[in-house]
């Protein structure tokens, strides 16, 4: 089952429908609710990231190409957050301090240089200066990740044959079949922890309460998530399935999941006519358990006094004087 802490996208929905006394779905569709629900979860996800980015924290590895020095962004990074680039040099991550586009010309320089010393952003663009020409080096970046949409379970696994490239669920949910061309025959599996996914396959066949898996999918890539032909290891009895388009938990928990339901139940009230005070008290109740979260959090993960591109309280290990 999923941890008591994360609620399935089901459940959710079983919640606002709570709140707001409303359990006719002509009146407010399950639909509406689970579009007020991810546009509470990006909110709160912004929230959130202002003060602990682990949740959405990810990396990618960039595709250097010699004597290239701009590189675009990853697809989904969340709100532009591009938190950190290093190189990877002589076996070790290198930072590179990140620079504003005021400065760009002052380090640039008709030459190339084998590892770039600063790196600044703008649009959809990492720009590194000097040129690199260097081959023995790689990018890795940073970033906060876009949440995934929250779409509704399809079902609880309840047996797993990696051999077999089979599972079975306690209940087929209506939205899985084998059609290629409306996306239905391709799902998630998902972690019933995390909210993360796990993989994204073809659905072969479907007999009973037993999924069937294809191979060899039609489609390498959908909704750019890559479609595999064999069940990773990593997945489990209890984790979920659902459609290829989301995720069916939020990485969010509890307490901040409340302020998902409550964002949803303010918007649909509205939408029924009634008058609703949503936003600054509730947005500062949501500022000030993060911020409780965060001060729990070892000494040793906050940044204190010091800076990441500054050792104590100094000039970056690669620092340049400006006009050199």
């Amino acid at each position: 089952m999923a941890s008591q802490r994360r609620l399935t996208t089901l459940r959710l929905i079983e919640e606002v429908r709570q709140v707001i006394g409303e359990d006719n779905t002509s009146a407010i569709s399950d639909e509406e609710i689970l579009a007020a629900i991810n546009r509470g979860q990006d909110q709160a996800c912004s929230i959130l990231s202002r003060q602990y980015e682990s949740p959405l924290l990810t990396y990618t590895n960039i595709q250097k190409v010699d004597g290239q020095s701009e590189y675009t962004l990853p697809e989904d990074v969340f709100e532009d957050r591009l938190m950190k680039v290093e190189v990877f040099k002589g076996g070790i991550y290198h930072d590179i301090p990140r620079i504003s586009f005021m400065d760009i010309s002052t380090y640039e320089s008709p030459g190339k240089q084998a590892v770039p010393t600063y790196y600044a952003v703008y649009q959809d663009k990492i720009r590194f200066v000097p040129v690199p020409s260097g081959i023995d080096w790689q990018i890795r970046a940073w970033y906060l990740q876009d949440p995934t949409p929250l779409v509704k379970e399809q079902g609880r696994l309840t047996s797993v044959n990696v051999a077999g490239r089979y599972i079975t669920l306690d209940d087929v949910g209506e939205e899985l079949d084998t059609s290629v061309d409306d996306l239905r025959g391709f799902v998630n599996l998902v972690d019933k922890n995390t909210g993360r996914i796990k993989a994204t396959l073809q659905i072969q066949s479907i007999t009973g309460k037993k999924l069937l898996f294809k191979q060899f999918p039609v489609r390498t890539s959908v909704q750019d998530r890559t479609v595999v032909g064999e069940i990773p290891t990593t997945v489990e009895p209890d984790d979920y399935i659902c459609p290829v388009y989301g995720s069916c938990l939020s990485v969010l928990r509890k307490p901040l999941s409340n302020y998902i339901v409550a964002f949803a139940e303010a918007e649909l009230r509205r939408k029924l006519g009634e008058q609703v005070e949503f936003g600054v008290a509730l947005k500062k109740e949501l500022e000030q358990a993060v911020e409780r979260s965060w001060a729990n959090r070892p000494s040793s993960e906050r940044i204190q006094s010091r800076s990441r591109f500054y050792p104590a309280g100094g000039r970056p290990l690669n620092y340049l004087p400006r006009g050199r």
